[in-house]
């Protein structure tokens, strides 16, 4: 996604951690808060969270976690 020209666009459209929809709960008054732009997901005993932390300084950091049965 991240050579795709519509690259902006998609990052733009994710939720903020401490601020926005599915985040706005998540990160409060942390130093990810602010900074995580990411879109959860959940499915039969499966959680997960993917984005880019986007910290000052520094390039975006790109993860995703997914949780079995937890």
């Amino acid at each position: 996604m991240a050579k795709s020209s519509q690259a902006e666009i998609f990052r733009a459209s994710l939720p903020i951690a401490g601020m926005s929809t599915s985040l706005e709960d998540i990160f409060i008054n942390t130093s990810a808060q602010g900074i995580v732009h990411a879109k959860t997901g959940t499915m039969m005993s499966v959680v997960s969270l993917s984005g880019y932390v986007n910290a000052p300084n520094d390039e975006p950091f790109v993860f995703s976690m997914m949780v079995n049965q937890s």
